[in-house]
């Protein structure tokens, strides 16, 4: 009789993947897609060609495009009854839209608005003078706003921790105060992000944004609303298979507006660039070299998102023009991945990125574009609550780039987290932390 063959040991890759498959399948059993998806594709760590992970994978996107867009239905639905005033029910329909896709972001923002509409104030911040809550609430701000003032260490927890004590109701004030300006300032960081931290990646914009922009602009410009229009076109990146469309049409419409302006007859001329004030000079400037440099390096990325928003203060130079159309030429091979990416598909395009990496090792747009993928994944497992789930995707995301500061600031944070329970300290850092 032939030998049985030997059973694999502990550390085979086989019986990795296998557990990873099981686990997977166990989350796909209880509904949860994208979690399925997310254990699957780590598979592609061990075996970039694992076929029974890529067949389970698309099985799960299927059904969760499917629940997407039959949110979307309700979510629509939501917004007519919400321009209607029926709050109520639209209200109704944007949870219901939740339900079915837990990281829309649009049925969230409507929510927030039928609350402060109708003087709703958030539960979590409703702490009475005897609620034992209170204290740990206002602990977790003050701990908050300490950390912004500090600054967090390399590889430290971004936590620095504050004493605190009730002496009065006026500290109880003081400490309401502060949580309020945490929570104001973490906004007031979220909408200002690029012009703080000008090497983190802008968020991520809709793949399919440009064709609705050009199709909505050329509306505007047919009624009239020729500035508008050209606004809008001006936000088309440089990356997007409609920027030369977009650019086209800016030209004709600019021409426009010059010739019916009334500052002509005054020797001004209306196509010059504008004067800028010292402060937007110098980010002009700023934005300029970062560009340069990075161009210079070969992250193509960092630079085309350089060079955008260099233009919304100034046209370029024709001698950044040139630089800029070489950016956009050097990412032509990467232009689907970068759709994808600014689609959010993220889980879609890692596996692809892998081989991509393995093809063309040292790739810095490469790396930059797995790296990012990874921290938005984590970033919505901890939007969800799983900092468990976080963990495993940033631990992916080191094995690109080690040495990253943000992702070992979220890394130590969710593994803080991962037995902790979720107080106010973690909703806000959570909401108020941009996508790369």
């Amino acid at each position: 009789a032939a030998p049985a063959p030997a059973a694999p040991a502990a550390d085979d890759p086989r019986m990795r993947i296998q557990a990873l498959l099981a686990e997977g399948q166990e989350a796909f059993q209880q509904g949860d897609n994208q979690g399925a998806i997310d254990i699957w594709s780590r598979i592609f760590l061990i075996d970039v060609d694992n076929d029974e992970a890529s067949r389970r994978i698309e099985a799960a996107r299927d059904l969760k495009a499917e629940r997407e867009r039959q949110a979307e239905e309700l979510y629509y639905e939501a917004v007519e009854l919400f321009e209607a005033e029926s709050f109520d029910e639209a209200r109704d329909r944007f949870e219901r839209t939740l339900e079915l896709d837990p990281n829309h972001g649009g049925a969230r923002a409507y929510i927030e608005q039928i609350d402060e509409a109708g003087g709703d104030d958030d539960d979590d911040l409703q702490y009475s003078d005897a609620d034992p809550e209170y204290d740990d609430a206002i602990d977790a701000a003050l701990k908050s706003a300490a950390r912004e003032e500090a600054g967090a260490a390399e590889g430290a927890m971004p936590i620095s921790y504050v004493a605190v004590k009730k002496t009065d109701k006026r500290l109880v004030a003081i400490g309401a105060l502060v949580a309020l300006l945490v929570i104001g300032g973490g906004a007031f960081l979220a909408t200002q992000w690029n012009e703080f931290f000008p090497n983190a990646a802008p968020p991520a914009q809709g793949g399919a944004a440009a064709t609705g922009q050009i199709d909505r602009a050329q509306a505007l410009y047919e009624n009239g609303q020729v500035e508008n229009a050209v606004r809008l076109l001006e936000r088309i990146s440089t990356i997007d298979p409609s920027y030369r469309q977009a650019q086209t049409l800016l030209t004709q419409w600019r021409s426009e507006l010059g010739e019916g302006t009334e500052e002509t007859d005054s020797g001004i001329d209306p196509l010059a660039p504008p004067e800028l004030s010292p402060e937007d000079q110098a980010r002009l400037d700023l934005l300029l070299n970062a560009a340069r440099d990075a161009y210079g390096e070969g992250r193509y990325i960092r630079a085309s998102r350089y060079f955008e928003r260099a233009k919304k203060l100034r046209p370029l130079e024709p001698d950044d023009a040139v630089l800029e159309r070489s950016t956009a030429e050097s990412l032509e091979p990467l232009r689907e991945y970068l759709k994808l990416f600014e689609g959010a598909e993220y889980t879609q395009i890692l596996p692809d990125l892998w081989r991509e990496r393995e093809r063309d090792p040292g790739n810095p747009d490469i790396d930059m574009l797995i790296v990012d993928s990874y921290f938005n994944l984590a970033l919505q497992d901890l939007q969800r609550g799983d900092a468990v789930s976080a963990v495993s995707k940033l631990e992916d995301a080191l094995e690109v780039d080690e040495d990253n500061r943000d992702l070992l600031r979220l890394l130590t944070f969710s593994r803080t987290y991962g037995d902790r329970q979720q107080d106010l300290l973690y909703r806000i850092f959570v909401k108020y932390t941009p996508t790369r």
